[in-house]
């Protein structure tokens, strides 16, 4: 969870890939569905991208600051 490294060893995708692909979802969705409200279920990594994402983040920031917890919704206005 450094943004720093950018190191694809063991074929296992960066936190900048990964940062940028759930950026460009949100966009998707931003687009598709404006005013809508939308359930995502995902696995960790994920769901603290898009929590970062959303509230926003910069070469200082501490990823291992938020922990998704299993079955538990997050709840956010974009």
């Amino acid at each position: 969870w450094n943004l720093s490294l950018n190191d694809k060893e063991h074929n296992v995708e960066s936190l900048k890939d990964l940062l940028s692909r759930s950026n460009t979802f949100l966009n998707k969705l931003k687009k598709e569905y404006p005013s809508k409200t939308v359930l995502i279920v995902s696995h960790g990594a994920l769901i603290k991208c898009l929590h970062f994402n959303i509230l926003g983040y910069d070469e200082n920031t501490d990823f291992l600051s938020f922990a998704p917890k299993n079955t538990t919704l997050y709840t956010y206005e974009i």
